[in-house]
C-alpha cells in the first residue's frame, strides 16, 4: 500500500491529508455534509486483502445467473444474500447482485459472489468472490471455481426435478435438495 500514489487518487488534498491513516472527503454537499470519499488506507487493504478477482469478464448484457445455479446443484453452504444500500454506497460490499447476490456459508465464514469494474471498457466487469471469516479462502476458492466452471459453457442448462414431498426424493440427503413447502427441488448440470 506504500508504493500507491495515493495524492493522484484525492488531488484536492494536502499530501499530509492524503497519506494520512484517514478516509479523505472527496465531494460535500452544499450544506457541507460529506457525500463521497477516498477510504482509509487501512479500510482499501483490508477489501483488497479478501477479494479474489476470477480473471472471467462479462459485460453489461450478460446473465450470470448459471453461477448461482451451479452453486445450488454443487455447494451445500449455497444462499443468497442482501446488501442493504448504505452498505453499497460506502463500498464496505460489493454484491455482484446487490438484492440476492450467490453467496457461500460454512460455520462462521462467508464468501459471496462480487464484481470488479473492468476499467477495460464501459460496463465491463470482473466477476470476483470476497470472503469473510477464518474459512474464507477455502470458500472463496470454491466460489471462483464455479465461476469459471460456468464459464467453461455458459449455455448449459440444468435438470430441475421436483419431488412430492421430502419421501418422493429417498435417494438425495436434505442438503441436497432446495426446501419448498410440499415440493423438494433438485439441480443437475
Amino acid at each position: 500500500m506504500r508504493t500507491v500514489p495515493r495524492h493522484l487518487f484525492v488531488p484536492d488534498a494536502a499530501p499530509s491529508e492524503a497519506y494520512a491513516e484517514q478516509a479523505v472527503i472527496t465531494k460535500r454537499a452544499p450544506d457541507g455534509a460529506a457525500l463521497s470519499c477516498a477510504s482509509a488506507p487501512e479500510v482499501v487493504a483490508m477489501l483488497l486483502e479478501q477479494l479474489i478477482l476470477s480473471g472471467v469478464e462479462i459485460g453489461p448484457y450478460d446473465p450470470f445467473d448459471g453461477i448461482w445455479l451451479r452453486l445450488t446443484a454443487t455447494e451445500p453452504g449455497c444462499c443468497r444474500i442482501a446488501a442493504t444500500p448504505e452498505a453499497v454506497g460506502s463500498m464496505l460490499c460489493a454484491p455482484a447482485i446487490a438484492q440476492r447476490s450467490p453467496a457461500l456459508a460454512e460455520e462462521d465464514s462467508l464468501a459471496d459472489l462480487s464484481l470488479a469494474r473492468n476499467h477495460a471498457g464501459p460496463g465491463r466487469h470482473v466477476l470476483s468472490a470476497t470472503g469473510h471469516g477464518p474459512g474464507r479462502h477455502d470458500l472463496t476458492d470454491r466460489l471462483i471455481t464455479a465461476i469459471h466452471t460456468w464459464d467453461g459453457d455458459r449455455t448449459a442448462i440444468p435438470v430441475v426435478t421436483a419431488y412430492r414431498g421430502l419421501t418422493g426424493a429417498p435417494h438425495h440427503q436434505p442438503s441436497e435438495l432446495i426446501l419448498k413447502p410440499d415440493s423438494p427441488l433438485k439441480i443437475a448440470f
